[in-house]
């Protein structure tokens, strides 16, 4: 049995039918698409974008990245494993599509140009890395952000 999987961001407006459309042509109501590794990889940047909290159907739905958002004080060796064990566990609780997960996180200082001169940022990269459960296909999955305060 082929599973579908629809891309993100869902356009729910399709799904809604007016008032009185008894039509059962539903064409035009569609939702858009994607492949399996897609649609992990954008449930995988959903989670690392969410905070903790954030999302109020499941309040562990998210990672830590956020809470050390502007950490001056926590030691970059710390703070980097701390996020790294945050991002594995919840990849293993809210995305069973992937098995064998690996995350690798390298944080560095970037300057930046500034309507003001160059500005420091921390910036986060993740390697995420698996087995699709559903082919066993290696899956790989690269994200990166500035952080303080969350850029892409």
């Amino acid at each position: 049995m082929q599973k579908e999987f629809y891309s993100l961001p869902l356009a729910v407006e399709k799904l809604m039918r007016e008032p009185g459309d008894q039509s059962h042509h539903t064409r035009h109501r569609e939702l858009a698409k994607c492949s399996l590794q897609q649609s992990v990889e954008q449930n995988l940047h959903l989670l690392l974008t969410t905070a903790f909290g954030e999302f109020p159907a499941d309040e562990l739905f998210g990672c830590s990245i956020w809470e050390n958002d502007f950490d001056n004080l926590t030691s970059a060796p710390k703070m980097k494993e701390s996020i790294r064990q945050s991002i594995l566990q919840s990849v293993q609780q809210h995305e069973n599509r992937l098995g064998k997960v690996r995350v690798e996180l390298m944080i560095q200082q970037e300057e930046l140009p500034d309507a003001k001169g160059r500005r420091v940022k921390k910036r986060i990269e993740i390697t995420i890395s698996g087995m699709l459960q559903l082919t066993n296909e290696k899956f790989i999955h690269r994200d990166s952000f500035f952080v303080g305060p969350l850029s892409y």
